[in-house]
């Protein structure tokens, strides 16, 4: 009998072992991602204990270092301080990318400090003990008990435990949230335009601009706040040869969001100063009135914490005559000697933060 078919068979076997490596390999991959969002989610709910558990099984089926590093994070939270410096400890060596590197020194450094605040030497603790060794679980359920291997952090391991480093929880900087409205302030823009009574027959009566806007709430359960906007309106002149008109408002306003799964309505009542500008080639001439803003926005959120916005507004800018005499010519020469309005639609993006001016989040459980 010929050797080549017995060569055959033998190719086909270790290929069809590679194959089946490689999909095992694939499968706790899928299996570590999958316990890390059930660990997310158990954070939510303040469950550090469980989500640590996961986290456990996923640093056994896919020792990598953005495991690590969450692992560090809920065992800090636990107030397991020992456990997860020595956690933090095996994210470098599991592969870790910048990022990752600069949320793992950010926790170390927060768990040293509240350990020196316990009366705690952070020096002290061997973040290279001997880790536990856990085979993966055939089918997701929790690993079998531990079993000592050599120091070092070697794949597949968790930390042990370090009774004598266990302190006081930390107070809750930061939990990773279901989405909501409940941010803290915003900043947007809006492209608008529409139909204007301003100038009366010097000027056309359509009109078009863009807002600058931003947006801080007051009370947030009432979802009640007060919004700053600049705004640039022009509009073009009936005449040939005359120049269009620039308004420019600075205002402020109150408003209040109604809100429903991802969908907002928000009515806002504001007040601003307008300066009139009716001849584009004399920057002196400029006129200024007072107006009014009121104005419907509906919103639609979305991203992983609802932080985009995207809006459409229908709203109504009224403004008083304009007020004086400037470098010889009246506001009634431009037709600005009486009220007069503009009536708008817009669309616009708003990004919203849930934190307030000049600060970031402590931790995310990403």
């Amino acid at each position: 009998m010929s050797a080549w078919p017995r060569l055959l068979a033998c190719c086909a076997f270790v290929a069809a072992l590679g194959l089946s490596a490689r999909a095992d390999a694939q499968s706790n991959a899928d299996r570590a991602a999958a316990l890390a969002e059930e660990a997310k989610a158990l954070v939510v709910k303040n469950q550090f204990a469980q989500a640590s558990e996961k986290l456990r099984q996923a640093v056994v089926l896919a020792p990598e270092g953005r495991y690590y590093v969450k692992l560090c994070t809920t065992l800090y939270f636990e107030g397991k301080f020992g456990e997860a410096l020595t956690a933090c400890n095996a994210v470098e060596p599991n592969g870790a990318d910048a990022k990752t590197k600069e949320k793992k020194d950010q926790v170390v450094g927060e768990i040293k400090k509240a350990m020196r605040e316990q009366g705690m030497d952070p020096d002290q603790v061997d973040t290279n003990l001997p880790p536990q060794n856990q085979t993966p679980p055939p089918d997701g359920t929790n690993p079998p008990g531990p079993n000592q291997t050599p120091p070092g952090n070697q794949p597949g391991t968790v930390p042990p435990p370090q009774q004598q480093f266990v302190g006081r929880p930390p107070q809750m900087l930061y939990v990773q949230k279901p989405p909501s409205h409940d941010y803290a302030w915003t900043i947007g823009g809006q492209l608008f335009g529409g139909g204007t009574t301003v100038g009366g027959s010097e000027y056309e009566d359509v009109a078009g601009g863009f807002r600058l806007d931003v947006d801080y709430l007051l009370m947030r359960r009432q979802r009640i706040g007060l919004q700053a906007y600049l705004g640039f309106t022009s509009v073009a002149s009936a005449f040939s040869d005359a120049n269009s008109l620039s308004i420019v408002d600075l205002g402020i306003g109150g408003f209040k969001n109604f809100c429903a799964s991802r969908f907002c309505l928000t009515p806002l009542l504001g007040v601003h100063i307008s300066s009139f500008q009716p001849d584009t080639n004399d920057p002196n001439v400029q006129m200024v009135a007072v107006g009014l803003r009121a104005e419907a926005t509906g919103s639609l959120s979305f991203g992983s914490h609802w932080e985009h916005v995207l809006t459409a507004s229908l709203g109504v800018n009224g403004y008083t005559a304009a007020a004086g005499e400037y470098q010889g010519a009246s506001p009634s020469e431009y037709g600005l000697d009486e009220p007069g309005r503009a009536v708008y639609l817009g669309v616009g993006y708003t990004h919203r933060f849930d934190t307030p001016f000049g600060s970031s989040p402590f931790i995310t459980l990403d």
